[in-house]
């Protein structure tokens, strides 16, 4: 593969990685690769010289190929990392608590203290809100 200027090798590491996931699910749905170029507005080249990284992929291309495909950003990358292998960083531990979701690399690490204190004032408050709905029911058996 031929290094695009300004682009890290572990970068072309990892387009690498995303284009031999699409080059197999080319080869298991048995879609020839001029089929694909042709749907997407592309000369009957286009995916080789894609998929031999005879030129630098952008992330929109490889998305476009993929959902032809009828694979799913998401699925694509979780295909590519089932499983992050380390412990995440600080930033994407304050982005999945800042977007409130929960990616599997936070369902597999410790949870941070501003969460943890954040989700026991949340169980905090969820009991409260039991208690008193299970006393308002005690009550209003006993008037009966």
């Amino acid at each position: 593969m031929r290094k695009p200027r300004n682009t890290e090798p572990a970068d072309i590491k990892e387009t690498q990685r995303l284009l031999q996931i699409l080059n197999t699910a080319l080869q298991l749905r048995k879609v020839p690769r001029y089929r694909v170029a042709k749907a997407l507005g592309h000369g009957p080249t286009y995916m080789s010289r894609l998929l031999n990284g005879s030129f630098d992929a952008r992330l929109s291309q490889l998305l476009e190929i993929a959902r032809y495909l009828g694979l799913q950003p998401a699925e694509l990358f979780q295909l590519a990392y089932p499983e992050s292998g380390g412990r995440p960083g600080r930033l994407a531990l304050e982005l999945a608590n800042e977007l409130e979701v929960t990616p599997l690399f936070v369902r597999h690490t410790e949870v941070p203290d501003r969460l943890s204190r954040r989700l026991a004032g949340a169980v905090h408050q969820l009991f409260a809100v039991i208690r008193d709905a299970v006393e308002d029911l005690e009550m209003k058996e006993g008037e009966e």
